[in-house]
């Protein structure tokens, strides 16, 4: 018993002292932990609106509302050189750059990363598509426990 006893209080200690699941950076620097086991997170780096790739992404999620809601997803837009955005609520500079940091993305890069409810990374591709990231959430537990309790018309169970 007297051997566990220190084995037990660094585990405590590491544990306390770990990094959140996303990042290092502190709770008040995270814009993604309001939405935790609420919402899942979908980061959208670019360097520009103009980017095909952007392009070809914001236009499948602008087309396939019902799916983004059906899988809760919050979809941050944040551009390298251009008007970074939250839904309708515009982020400042130092917002978008606080995120590019907490994910390791640097403003001249495309990158998309998917955030589960848990608040866990569970995706970071430059190459991939809506499809991909419906793939992706619908293995989830959790969404899979949505699917089988919620209404076939995607609204919330009672």
């Amino acid at each position: 018993m007297k051997q566990t006893l220190p084995i037990v209080a660094t585990i405590l200690t590491l544990a306390l002292a770990a990094p959140s699941p996303v990042s290092g950076a502190s709770a008040g620097d995270d814009e993604t932990a309001r939405f935790r086991w609420q919402n899942r997170v979908l980061l959208v780096f670019s360097p520009t609106p103009a980017l095909p790739a952007y392009q070809s992404l914001a236009y499948d999620l602008t087309r396939n509302q019902d799916g983004v809601r059906e899988r809760d997803l919050v979809v941050f837009l944040l551009f390298g050189d251009g008007e970074s955005r939250l839904g309708e609520e515009v982020l400042s500079a130092e917002r978008t750059e606080n995120l590019r940091r907490r994910f390791d993305v640097k403003a001249d890069e495309y990158k998309v990363v998917l955030v589960g409810k848990d608040g866990l990374v569970k995706l970071s591709s430059d190459t991939v598509t809506l499809t991909d990231l419906f793939v992706v959430i619908d293995a989830m537990p959790m969404r899979r426990l949505e699917m089988r309790d919620r209404p076939s018309d995607g609204s919330p169970s009672r």
